[in-house]
């Protein structure tokens, strides 16, 4: 519903007073989960602008906890390149109200519709905004959805330009450490591994593949802005979300002078926004300082032969989606930043599971034949995993499978015209030479012989000897898509157990586990889990047992192991008798002897933890049964 609609609930609070302090002068902006007003605060005079979630919102925890979050971030960050928030509450009616300083400007979107922006002001703004990240990244604050749309530009007249980042709501934030620092406190998680925030032109790839991320998720989308600002084109822009997430993920940025061959971009700059968008977050810049001095060198050099452009038509680029778009609830200015970037505050994580047929539309042939089940249950995550690590392998383990330098060096020559390409030979002749080599040689050798299965098997093997699980879980995702049989071979699950078991590779390994390795994967779960102590890491492979994606492809014998193991109550355990009888095997059975065992609970010790089971022989039959098929279900 438009904003000046005379039948919008937002529009109808115009003129009223908020907590007593706060007339409601204008509607800025209105979207699903609240509007943005201009208001004025009753005895200062002081013009405000209040963000105020819909009274529905109320109902949604998560909703609520990330609108206290951006309270928190932007009430401490106390920099003046953040916005600040000055006050939060509640109204009447039991909705949630945020007010943050008022800036009359306009946003950097709005600045790039005219294309790339002068190099000295790029360096400026991007200078600017790394300041702000300076800030923030030593409060464990990492924003997570900078994007041009929540930067806003104020002019100061002879005194340039001022940049204000605003948009706290998805920022990973300890609220606790931030709002009592020195307390220890451990703040609300909002987010889950796996869930995927923010906004796929910008994000970091660890951020698409649903990791962990740290303080360098964002120096990577501030090195795509300023890609943006000095060529007028993303490098990553063509294509539906699932596509520039791949692209995020496993393509090395273009050169600026291919996505703009009519701008010319100083190398000084160039290099920066390339070091900013490494893949790997290690080979980044480590802070937002180490940026701001780069900048302040670059802004050193002579930028002038690089301000004289060429006349240019804007940088191709494609449709935006309905949150980047600009005007999405916007009428001027500063309604543009806090309407259309203010209230980003995501519905829910990017979907977790891809329609199937437009799922297969995108698969490479080898993955095509994936089983429907593991396709519809897999997670986002996961199926970034496979298409992206897929795309990995066209470039890095061997280019393209229908043609290529390797493919021709390697295949007969062609007869004619019209004769097929080429087909490289199937088996690399120097296979041991590559693995005495490590990584990097089995990588060049894949180039050359892209359908050589052994290979990507060699690279799991390799990528785990040298301590690198999350190459090696990528890698691993390749071999089962080139051979299925990869997916049961002991020394990859030897890989995937050495990943799991590492608190820095365990997200990678239980992705794995979790789609790739289908039935298999349940399987290693449960193995893991049922370690003995210590086992610091047994809470997230149950967690992972749990989801869906697991239950979808487990075996039946393992969701029966699954059930036992998870039921809390006594009579949760004994409604999984039944099926234990028919399809339990020896896992099932070590759970329930201990079932049969009295005691345990209450003083001492003394009252039986599982007296429903002693009601009639259930539980002793189903024990039977299980023994007496030698453990196979």
């Amino acid at each position: 519903m438009a904003p000046d609609d005379p039948q919008s609930t937002a529009a109808r609070l115009i003129g009223s007073t908020v907590s007593d302090r706060y007339r409601i002068v204008e509607l800025l902006g209105e979207g699903g989960m609240g509007a943005v007003y201009l208001a004025e605060h009753v005895h200062m005079r002081k013009r405000v602008a209040l963000k105020l979630l819909h009274a529905e919102m109320v109902e949604r925890p998560e909703v609520v906890a990330r609108f206290e979050r951006e309270a928190v971030a932007a009430a401490h960050i106390d920099h003046p390149n953040v916005v600040a928030a000055t006050d939060f509450g509640r109204t009447d009616d039991g909705s949630f109200f945020l007010v943050l300083e008022y800036i009359e400007g306009t946003n950097l979107r709005d600045a790039l519709d005219g294309g790339a922006l002068e190099p000295r002001r790029a360096l400026s703004i991007a200078r600017q905004i790394a300041d702000a990240l300076s800030r923030a990244h030593p409060m464990g604050i990492v924003h997570r959805d900078l994007k041009p749309e929540n930067v806003m530009l104020v002019s100061r007249g002879a005194q340039g330009e001022l940049v204000k980042v605003l948009d706290f709501g998805i920022a990973k934030i300890n609220v606790d450490a931030v709002a009592h620092s020195g307390t220890g406190g451990t703040g609300p998680v909002l987010t889950r591994a796996g869930m995927i925030f923010g906004t796929p032109e910008y994000m970091a790839p660890e951020q698409a593949l649903g990791g962990t991320v740290d303080a360098r998720a964002d120096l990577y989308t501030l090195g795509v802005m300023l890609y943006e600002m000095v060529t007028g084109a993303r490098p990553f822009d063509d294509g539906e979300a699932t596509t520039v997430l791949v692209q995020q993920i496993t393509s090395p940025a273009p050169p600026m002078g291919e996505r703009a061959p009519h701008v010319p971009v100083a190398p000084v700059i160039e290099a920066i926004a390339m070091r900013l968008l490494a893949k790997q977050a290690s080979d980044r810049y480590d802070t937002a300082v180490e940026v701001i001095e780069a900048l302040d060198a670059a802004a050193q050099t002579d930028l002038e032969a690089f301000s004289q452009r060429s006349p240019q038509l804007p940088a191709p680029s494609a449709p935006r989606s309905a949150a980047t778009a600009p005007g999405a609830f916007a009428k001027t200015q500063a309604a543009d930043a806090f309407a259309k970037t203010s209230l980003s505050l995501p519905e829910a994580p990017l979907p977790r599971a891809i329609a199937l047929h437009t799922l297969r539309a995108q698969l490479p042939p080898a993955l095509r034949r994936l089983p429907p089940a593991v396709l519809v249950a897999a997670p986002i995550a996961f199926l970034l995993v496979l298409l992206g690590v897929f795309a990995l392998g066209a470039r890095a383990i061997g280019g393209s499978t229908s043609g290529g330098e390797g493919d021709a060096a390697a295949g007969s020559a062609s007869t004619g015209d019209d004769a097929p390409a080429a087909t490289p030979r199937r088996e690399a002749p120097s296979l041991d030479a590559a693995i005495a080599g490590g990584p990097a040689a089995l990588t060049e050798l894949a180039r050359a012989y892209p359908n050589d299965p052994r290979i990507p098997r060699e690279l799991v093997r390799a990528y785990t000897r040298a301590g690198e699980g999350d190459d090696a879980m990528r890698a691993l995702v390749t071999a089962i898509a080139a051979d299925p049989s990869a997916a049961k071979d002991p020394e990859m699950d030897a890989a995937v157990t050495a990943a799991a078991t590492n608190k820095r590779t365990v997200d990678a390994a239980l992705a794995v586990m979790e789609g790739p390795l289908g039935e298999h994967g349940a399987d290693l779960l449960i193995e893991l889990a049922g370690r003995p102590s210590p086992n610091p890491l047994r809470e997230r492979y149950l967690s992972a047992l749990g989801s869906a994606d697991v239950r979808a492809h487990a075996s039946k014998a393992a969701l029966v192991w699954i059930d036992l193991r998870t039921a809390k109550s006594c009579s949760a355990k004994y409604d999984v008798l039944a099926r234990a009888k028919d399809a339990g095997d020896e896992r099932a059975l070590t759970l329930l002897k201990l079932l049969s065992k009295k005691g345990g609970c209450g003083f001492l010790g003394r009252r039986d933890c599982w007296g429903c089971m002693r009601g009639d022989d259930a539980l002793s039959t189903t024990i039977e049964a299980i023994e007496s098929r030698g453990h196979t279900p």
